[in-house]
């Protein structure tokens, strides 16, 4: 199973609009990890986000970009605790993509592979982290890329 966790992308500051849409450049960070994903050929069986507005964006270019559903949950926005997230994901065992907010993937992340949530990853927005669970039931970090780290790959793909 592999769980790809993203920091939604950069948003507008909330005295321009408080409900923090996805500023131009946030947009343009969410379609190029959008399409590196599939560029990969990602598939997950949904694209999981918070509800809020700028998770909410980020996740419909991901759910469009890889012809996966959308869906919204109610206990991962920034401060909520990871174990309600973690008891979902121990329920199935298909692929997901979660996009919410720091701190909230970060100490996702942390506590998957550490146990711990001591936010020991340092997400910026738009930023990818892929976790799989082995046979042993342990999470590892396969990869951990920014969309500043990317190149454009073939956009007819």
């Amino acid at each position: 199973m592999r769980l790809y966790i993203i920091q939604h992308g950069e948003a507008v500051s909330k005295e321009d609009d408080p409900d923090r849409p996805l500023s131009n450049q946030g947009k343009q960070d969410i379609q190029k990890i959008a399409r590196w994903m599939q560029c990969q050929k990602i598939g997950a069986a949904a694209v999981l986000h918070s509800g809020k507005t700028r998770a909410w964006q980020s996740a419909e270019v991901i759910g469009h970009q890889l012809h996966t559903s959308v869906e919204k949950l109610n206990f991962v926005n920034p401060n909520d605790p990871t174990a309600p997230f973690i008891q979902h994901l121990s329920e199935g065992n298909e692929d997901l993509i979660l996009v919410s907010h720091m701190p909230f993937v970060g100490n996702l992340a942390s506590r998957l592979l550490t146990g711990k949530e001591e936010n020991h990853l340092s997400f910026t927005p738009g930023t990818l982290a892929c976790l799989e669970l082995d046979e042993e039931n342990e999470w590892h970090l396969r990869c951990f890329l920014s969309p500043a780290m990317l190149c454009e790959c073939d956009k007819n793909n």
